[in-house]
C-alpha cells in the first residue's frame, strides 16, 4: 500500500505536540484488506452524523457546507455537556463531532476542519443523500450550475457566475462586509 494514499485518507486529527495522527480504525481495516477504503463511515458513529446535521440546529448546515469546502471553523466547546440529547449551540454538535472523530480541533485557535479524506467523503455522501433537504438541494444545484458556467468561459456563463455570487453573497453575509477579498474567498468556497 502506498504511504501518501494512507496518508492523505486517514491521517490529519491534532493533539497538542503532534504532528500526525491517523485514524487507527481505519487504518487497521485497510491493511487487512489492503485497500484504501471508508471504513469510519460504517461504524455505529456514522449514524448520529446524519441526525445532527439534519436538525440545521443553529445554521449547522452551512457551517458543515463551509467545512466541506475546506474552511476552519471557530468553535467554543466550553458549553457541551457531554450529553447526547440536550444541546444549547450549534458548537455543542460540533464538538460532538470532534468526540466521534468527524472533526478534528485546533486548541491553540479553537477552531474545528474536516480531518482526511476518509470522513470528508462520509460529510459528501451525506449530501449527495436522498433526504437532506431543500436547503442542500438548492445549495448543490447552485454549486453545479456555477462549476459548469465556469468551466464554459462564456460572456453569459460569467454574468451566471456573478449573479450567483451576489444572490450568495447578499443572503449569507452583512453588506458593509461584501468588498474586501476575504469576503469574496468566504463567497467563493461557499458557492
Amino acid at each position: 500500500m502506498s504511504f501518501e494514499d494512507v496518508k492523505s485518507r486517514y491521517d490529519g486529527y491534532t493533539l497538542s505536540g503532534s504532528s500526525s495522527i491517523y485514524n487507527p480504525y481505519s487504518v487497521m481495516k485497510a491493511v487487512e484488506f489492503r485497500q484504501c477504503l471508508s471504513f469510519w463511515g460504517k461504524t455505529s458513529a456514522a449514524e448520529g452524523l446524519t441526525d445532527y446535521i439534519k436538525r440545521d440546529f443553529d445554521g449547522l448546515q452551512e457551517t458543515v457546507a463551509s467545512l466541506i469546502a475546506g474552511s476552519e471553523v471557530e468553535i467554543n466547546t466550553d458549553g457541551f455537556q457531554n450529553d447526547l440529547k440536550r444541546f444549547g449551540s450549534k458548537d455543542d454538535i460540533l464538538t460532538l463531532l470532534i468526540h466521534l472523530g468527524y472533526l478534528t480541533y485546533d486548541s491553540e485557535n479553537k477552531t474545528v476542519h474536516i480531518p482526511n479524506e476518509e470522513v470528508q467523503g462520509d460529510f459528501r455522501n451525506f449530501l449527495i443523500s436522498d433526504d437532506v433537504g431543500e436547503h442542500w438541494s438548492r445549495l448543490i444545484r447552485r454549486s453545479n450550475t456555477v462549476l459548469n458556467a465556469t468551466i464554459a468561459c462564456t460572456e453569459e456563463s460569467a454574468d451566471t457566475v456573478a449573479n450567483i455570487l451576489e444572490k450568495i453573497r447578499g443572503e449569507q453575509y452583512a453588506p458593509q462586509y461584501g468588498s474586501d477579498e476575504q469576503s469574496l474567498r468566504a463567497v467563493i468556497k461557499y458557492a
